[in-house]
């Protein structure tokens, strides 16, 4: 029984040798799983510069695991703020896992596009809501009631200076 117990607790005590052996070669010779970054640069491609803890810069850090046209959702960081880079399929191309603070996100699925920043937008193809929403409020000011009570011309004013408030 003490032999059995004795080879159990030193095959236990090899596999963790051997697992900490993989770990320090891993760390020496191959690539880092992820760096914590700071966002440089918002590039018009879907793609960021970051610098990592040692001022190495790295241009075209992916906002999506895969670069093209289609359907995609976009978070893009704040400049100056910290993003969770990976490296993609141990290459050199990195992509963003998670960002610290959302400057601007946005949504594509169809012809339907969606973005929020400091105001928010919802678009399919030509259509806008916001014009829409205009277009609505701009036809009701327009309507006088001979009997009975006219729309209230006030909220209507309040509305349109709202709606260019919320929305782009």
């Amino acid at each position: 029984m003490v032999l059995v117990l004795n080879c159990v607790i030193n095959m236990d005590k090899e596999t963790a040798d051997i697992r900490d052996g993989f770990i320090k070669m891993a760390a020496q010779d191959g690539p880092t799983v992820t760096e914590l970054a700071t966002v440089k640069a918002i590039n018009n491609d879907d793609t960021i510069v970051v610098e990592i803890f040692n001022g190495l810069e790295i241009d075209d850090v992916r906002l999506k695991s895969v670069i093209k046209d289609g359907n995609k959702i976009i978070l893009e960081p704040s400049l100056n703020s910290e993003v969770l880079i990976t490296n993609i399929d141990n290459g050199g191309e990195y992509v963003v896992l998670a960002v610290e603070s959302i400057a601007r996100m946005y949504v594509k699925i169809g012809a339907l596009e969606f973005e929020l920043k400091d105001k928010f937008s919802v678009k399919s193809g030509a259509a806008s809501l916001k014009d829409i929403l205009q277009n609505i409020i701009e036809a009701v000011q327009q309507i006088v009631v001979i009997y009975g009570n006219n729309p209230d011309y006030a909220k209507l004013t309040q509305a349109a200076t709202d709606l260019n408030l919320l929305m782009e």
